[in-house]
Formats: structure tokens, C-alpha cells, sequence
């Protein structure tokens, strides 16, 4: 466990190798699920000599002190979300200073990695992000509002099916327009081991209370924002990773508008790729095994 700089306990897990560690992978995860479900990635990744370490954000695993539902804090919730991750990547800096640090973030978790990317580039050499979006002001204005009134009327803590459903699960019911999916838990992958392991695992799948999805939108024009990403420009290695079938990165059009935003304001090192048939979680789709290596061959081309 690490206390964070609110002092709230965040459970953090590491994976080591057993030879002399080339460089130090920090996981960022999503959105109602935990750091644990990264076993398989990090395990790959550690047999290649690298030191992976992922934390369970607020609301999230073992970190959360709610069992059912997600909140994150009474005030600049999302903020402190992402000073956990701060916390983590100090750890990195005490106890593996020297060595370089990459950061691989997931859907929820891309979106701290991306503000991290423009407050703090220097720490990590390589940033990967895999099923990230990109959301239009209208919506992110329109979700505030909404959300600003509903909690006001049911409070901060109340779960709204129909404020998730006309938001957040948006990628989920395109899809499902699109004849994609069915049932909800296939926007994730084609792996049906992989749902059941989710829908099966009591620390995924808990629902957002509007304080916690209020505290999302509130904080995405900050990474959205076209001149701090001009100004945060560095060298920095960026991968926007994303499925040809998800939902939340437009079909593979968000990661090419990034590619395209980071690239004209001034990041000199910039990939996308948009991997065929596949859903929201690359790293776990059938084909996974070919996305680890794409991964990692990003990886050693920067290192």
C-alpha cells in the first residue's frame, strides 16, 4: 500500500524480473476494473526484463473503500485520482530512479495518462494508450450540466441508469446499434473467457455514482485542450492503440485524430495504430498475443 497526498491507501502491485530490470512499465487502468486484471500483459512484459507496477485508483479494487459503487472524492474527485498515479510514478523514482519509465493507460486510465503526459512528459520516456477517445465540447458541456443538476437533486453519491445510459455507455450502445455486440459485456473483447472472468469478478462493473461521472467530464477540456498540448510539447514517445470495432475510440478514428493533434502541435515522436476486429481491449482480444509484441517492439525501438 501507498498513501497517496490526500492519505487515502492505495494498493499497488508489481511484477519483478528475475534478471537486472531494462526499464519500468507503469499500468494506468480503466474504468471499472482493477489493476489485477493486467496479469497476463504484465507477466509478458516482465519476461522481457521489465519492472511493471499499476496501482487500483480511487473507487477501484482494493483501493476502494465502497463495495458498490465507484466515487472518487467530494471534490476535484478525478484530480485525485490521478494524484495516486503521481504517488506511483514517485515510488518508481525512489526505488528504480536511473532506470527509464513508460507508461501504458487504458481507456479511463488514458485519460490520466494523457494529463499527465502534459503536467508531467519528463518523467516518462514513452507513453502507450490503448482504448482512448475523443469527445466533442458539446457533449462534454451538456454532460456537465446535466450532471450538475442531477446531483443537486438526488446528491453526489445517487446512481442514474439514465444519465450512464445517455453518457458514458454511449460507446456501448453505438455498437450495439451497429450490430457489433449484443449484450454489453462483449464491447470489451471477442473473448468470451474474458467476459465471464469480468462479469464473474466482484471488483469490476461497479457502477459510477454522478459525483464520480460529473468529476470525468469535468475533467476532460483539460486534456482536450489544443494549446496546453501545444505547450506540453516534447519528444516524449507517444502510441495511440486503438480496436477497429470500438466504440469509445470512434472505430479507430479518434486514435488518428490524436495522431494528428499531437503531431501538429509539436510532439516529435508520434504512432497510431488501428488494429483489425478488434474491441475495446486490444490486450485482451483473441489476437492479443500479436498486439504484445507490437507493444513491445514500440518499446525497444524507444528505449
Amino acid at each position: 500500500m501507498l498513501l497517496d497526498p490526500y492519505e487515502n491507501e492505495l494498493f499497488v502491485q508489481m511484477w519483478i524480473p528475475e534478471n537486472k530490470p531494462k526499464a519500468v512499465v507503469q499500468i494506468i487502468h480503466g474504468a471499472g476494473e482493477h489493476i489485477g486484471r493486467y496479469d497476463h500483459f504484465a507477466k509478458y512484459l516482465v519476461s522481457l526484463d521489465y519492472v511493471v507496477i499499476g496501482n487500483d485508483h480511487l473507487g477501484h479494487g482494493k483501493t476502494a473503500t465502497e463495495k458498490e459503487y465507484v466515487y472518487f472524492g467530494s471534490n476535484m474527485g478525478f484530480h485525485k485520482v490521478y494524484e495516486g498515479v503521481r504517488t506511483v510514478r514517485d515510488y518508481i523514482e525512489e526505488h528504480y530512479s536511473g532506470l527509464p519509465v513508460i507508461m501504458f493507460a487504458h481507456s479511463m486510465g488514458s485519460f490520466i495518462g494523457r494529463y499527465a503526459i502534459l503536467y508531467d512528459h519528463k518523467r516518462y520516456i514513452q507513453a502507450i494508450f490503448s482504448g482512448t477517445g475523443w469527445f466533442n465540447s458539446f457533449s462534454i458541456s451538456a454532460a456537465k450540466i446535466m450532471s450538475k443538476i442531477l446531483i443537486k437533486v438526488k446528491g453526489p453519491l445517487s446512481l442514474s441508469s439514465t444519465f450512464t445510459r445517455l453518457t458514458t455507455d454511449g460507446a456501448v450502445r453505438s455498437m450495439q446499434k451497429a450490430g457489433l455486440i449484443n449484450k454489453r459485456i462483449e464491447w470489451l473483447t471477442h473473448d468470451r473467457d474474458i467476459q465471464r472472468a469480468f462479469e464473474e469478478d466482484e471488483m469490476c462493473g461497479k457502477p459510477f455514482t454522478l459525483s464520480a461521472q460529473s468529476d470525468v467530464f469535468h475533467f476532460m477540456p483539460e486534456i482536450q485542450n489544443r494549446k496546453r498540448i501545444r505547450e506540453s510539447a516534447s519528444s516524449t514517445a507517444i502510441f495511440f492503440i486503438s480496436g477497429e470495432l470500438d466504440g469509445l475510440g470512434n472505430y479507430g478514428a479518434a486514435a488518428k485524430k490524436l495522431y494528428n493533434i499531437y503531431n501538429t502541435c509539436g510532439y516529435s515522436n508520434v504512432k497510431y495504430v488501428v488494429i483489425n476486429n478488434a474491441r475495446h481491449e486490444v490486450i485482451n482480444e483473441l489476437d492479443r498475443d500479436s498486439t504484445y509484441v507490437m507493444i513491445s517492439d514500440f518499446i525497444k525501438r524507444n528505449l
